[in-house]
């Protein structure tokens, strides 16, 4: 269940392009029923599917994204390969998630802490990125074989700030949880 840091940075590639697209235009609810979440971005979402090569196989990931100002808004899904599910296989897939998505921008971890979102405990996690004083807090949750992450990335400084709290809180799962 790890990411590659080619799939970080297809997010990041994806997130920069449409901060272009949707620089000025105003907050949007993604209700993406398909993939049972809804979150509402602070602009015009964009969204792109991509094959992937992991260390479990092939799988597609989609993101939704979009940036305003120095604000970038993420949350990714993918599906990973029925697998019998153990705790032990679940912290690896939040540990191996967390440091791809560190390595692949250069960051250093700040902190990670359990996150519950309604039944399901996922992970809140800082990450510093020194090379463009910007600090990515995401969230991150694992749902049977199904990967969520929403992330927000600003200026350091504002990862706990109104609207990072805002989009981070209202990412909601449709299926489990709240």
């Amino acid at each position: 269940m790890l990411i590659s840091v080619r799939v970080i940075r297809f997010f990041v590639v994806a997130a920069f392009a449409s901060a272009v697209l949707s620089a000025g235009v105003r907050a949007e609810t993604v209700n993406a029923g398909k993939w049972g979440f809804s979150a509402v971005f602070g602009c015009q979402s964009q969204s792109a599917s991509q094959p992937v090569a992991t260390a479990v196989g092939k799988i597609t990931m989609t993101a939704y994204s979009c940036g305003i100002g120095d604000a970038e808004y993420f949350v990714a899904v993918a599906d990973y390969p029925a697998r019998p599910i153990t705790q032990k296989s679940v912290d690896a897939a939040y540990t191996g998630a967390i440091n791809g998505a560190a390595s692949s921008v250069k960051g250093k971890i700040r902190s990670i802490a359990p996150h519950v979102l309604g039944n399901i405990t996922g992970r809140d996690v800082l990450i510093d990125v020194k090379a463009n004083n910007k600090t990515a807090h995401l969230r991150i949750y694992y749902v049977g074989h199904r990967q969520f992450q929403a992330m927000f990335v600003s200026p350091t400084g504002q990862e706990n700030g109104k609207d990072a709290l805002a989009f981070l809180n209202s990412f909601k799962l449709q299926n489990s949880g709240k």
